[in-house]
């Protein structure tokens, strides 16, 4: 057993370091193809301000589209589900089932939205006050209307699909305008409902490591490449040192008070 044991840690070492040793030879063969495309009169902010060109004279319509095409199906979801939830004879398991997952698509949506409407909504005020694309005022006022708008059908959308759980489970306490829902939703379900959240929580913190990890690498190349500067890898690794340190403080909470 521990000469299975010596020789796993062995091979482990050696993946370990045959992926640093590969991971440093690209990073090398990267940043010297970027020095000499530079130096050799490549324009890589010319590249990236002519696809912004391109991105921000869709972006309005973007923008439009995707509020009208995520908010329509969110409350046509919502619509098909909250019909079932009234005619449920309250003794089909399979229906409540299928009406509980039905009603988590709503909320993904919404909160797919939150995302995606802070990140247009920071390209519009962008391009609006940091370029000389446009001077229309029409045109500014609208990404915030358009801003605005879907921060009120998401927490609409988030709310009635909240009291619906509710009403379908009358154990669940918590509002979503509330300050500590989330922690009042969890402290209201069962512990096969907590264990749920807890590995789909640890899920998306390896995800999210993942994601990080990844990210900081394209930052670091794009530092060099595009002159993005050290903000977009110190955002990056603020996010990345956030997760991590949430994790371990956590974790050692909860093992704490489980040899209790």
């Amino acid at each position: 057993m521990d000469t299975r044991r010596k020789n796993s840690t062995a091979k482990n070492v050696v993946i370990f370091i045959a992926i640093m040793m590969v991971s440093m030879i690209a990073g090398f063969f990267v940043g010297a193809a970027i020095a000499y495309s530079k130096k050799n009169g490549v324009d890589f902010l010319g590249m990236i301000d002519y696809v912004q060109g391109i991105v921000m004279r869709i972006l309005p319509w973007f923008y439009i589209g995707i509020s009208v095409a995520a908010a329509g199906l969110a409350f046509g979801i919502l619509r098909i589900y909250s019909r079932r939830a009234a005619s449920w004879d309250g003794e089909n398991e399979i229906e409540i089932e299928r009406i509980e997952e039905g009603l988590g698509v709503p909320l993904a949506i919404a909160n797919s939205m939150t995302i995606i409407n802070s990140l247009l909504f920071s390209m519009h005020v962008w391009d609006s006050l940091c370029t000389d694309r446009t001077s229309d005022t029409a045109y500014k006022f609208m990404g915030i209307a358009i801003f605005f708008v879907n921060y009120i059908w998401i927490i609409v959308i988030s709310r009635i699909t909240v009291e619906l759980e509710k009403k379908l489970n009358p154990e669940k306490k918590g509002d979503v305008l509330e300050i500590n829902f989330s922690r009042k939703w969890e402290e209201s379900c069962d512990e096969a409902q907590k264990m749920i959240i807890y590995e789909a929580g640890f899920r998306a913190y390896r995800a999210g490591t993942k994601a990080c990890t990844r990210v900081w690498l394209i930052t670091f190349i794009f530092m060099f490449m595009f002159d993005t500067g050290l903000l977009p890898v110190f955002a990056v690794c603020v996010i990345w040192f956030v997760m991590m340190i949430c994790y371990t403080l956590e974790a050692g909470k909860l093992e704490k008070k489980m040899y209790r």
